[in-house]
């Protein structure tokens, strides 16, 4: 089943910054596909413009079977209510508890009002606290974010996304403010999660020796172009080269 189909996708943004060119992507369900690149090649570009936060300006452009390019406010809630997006800073409300944070992962399946109150169904909080179970921390749901470690509010920021049951999790260097030790324990989970419920998963990932440990695809890209997509095994020394080097920083 193809989860995102791109064909020949553009995206300029008012300012006329050419930021992706002539993208073709198909992924399928199930797969976990590392995005490599210097900074500024266009990854979290990518990611963005899956989940629809930036509109791509050209080509054909498909997730989880809605046209990106046709898409009414409506249509737009309920395709970003399947995608679990994780961030490189966590995105958290810092005042509240972990258990308040991922609630927020069900706002587009509750309704407002009751939600303005904090109010939510307890499959709902069932749901929520079994997510903060799956991530190791079942003792910390009542604690104040800003009371947790980095590598606790990563793991925090990721119930948020699992509690959505979504097809497809977007992580957008989620371990770049972690130590190495930790950022294998945010893939484990995004692994975990991944074989366990077959969440589609792509990941950037500013460290290559994390790519050929955990991804089973690998897509390189420099200034706005996809310039290799295949297995971690074929990264060698000439396929590096064109995505790294002499590209602009």
């Amino acid at each position: 089943m193809s989860i995102v189909n791109f064909k020949g996708v553009e995206l300029i943004y008012p300012n006329g910054f050419h930021a992706l060119h002539d993208i073709n992507l198909e992924i399928r369900s199930g797969e976990f596909i590392a995005i490599i690149g210097r900074s500024g090649a266009g990854k979290s570009t990518l990611l963005r413009a899956i989940n629809r936060s930036v509109a791509v300006t050209g080509g054909s452009a498909t997730v989880l079977d809605y046209n990106l390019r046709d898409l009414n406010n409506t249509a737009l809630r309920k395709l970003r209510s399947r995608i679990g997006f994780i961030f490189q800073q966590f995105n958290l409300v810092k005042n509240l508890s972990a258990l308040a944070n991922v609630l927020h992962g069900r706002l587009s399946h509750v309704a407002a009002f009751p939600s303005l109150f904090n109010f939510y169904p307890e499959a709902d909080m069932k749901l929520a606290r079994d997510s903060l179970a799956s991530v190791g921390l079942e003792q910390k749901m009542e604690t104040r974010v800003d009371e947790l470690s980095g590598g606790q509010q990563q793991r925090v920021a990721i119930a948020r996304a699992i509690v959505q049951n979504p097809a497809l999790i977007l992580a957008d260097e989620p371990m770049a403010s972690l130590d190495p030790k930790l950022s294998e324990v945010v893939l484990e989970l995004l692994l975990k999660f991944n074989r366990e419920r077959n969440m589609t998963t792509l990941v950037n990932l500013h460290v290559l020796e994390l790519a050929y440990k955990y991804a089973t695809r690998v897509i390189g890209m420099r200034e706005g172009r996809i310039v290799f997509d295949g297995s971690p095994q074929n990264l060698d020394k000439a396929v590096l080269d064109t995505i790294y080097e002499g590209a602009k920083s």
